[in-house]
Formats: structure tokens, sequence, C-alpha cells
């Protein structure tokens, strides 16, 4: 039973972890594309 507990803790930190890193990845990409996007609409 504390194994499961154990477990279960660990893969939550760990998702919690990846959810982290891909939140920051997502807005770093979102501001380059929005300044893109901003760009080539101010290009028109």
């Amino acid at each position: 039973m504390r194994a499961m507990h154990l477990i279960r803790h660990k893969i939550l930190f760990e998702s919690g972890f990846l959810y982290t890193i891909v939140n920051k990845f997502i807005c770093h990409f979102r501001k380059k594309i929005e300044k893109k996007f901003l760009l080539l609409w101010l290009m028109k």
C-alpha cells in the first residue's frame, strides 16, 4: 500500500514537472508566433 502511494506521488510530481516545462515552452513559442503575426499584420 505504501509503495503504491509513493509511486502515485512520484508520477504526480513528474507530470507536474513536465507540465511546467511544457507550459514554459508554450508561452515562449506563443510570444514568438504572436510577434510574427503582428509583424505580418502591420506589413499588410
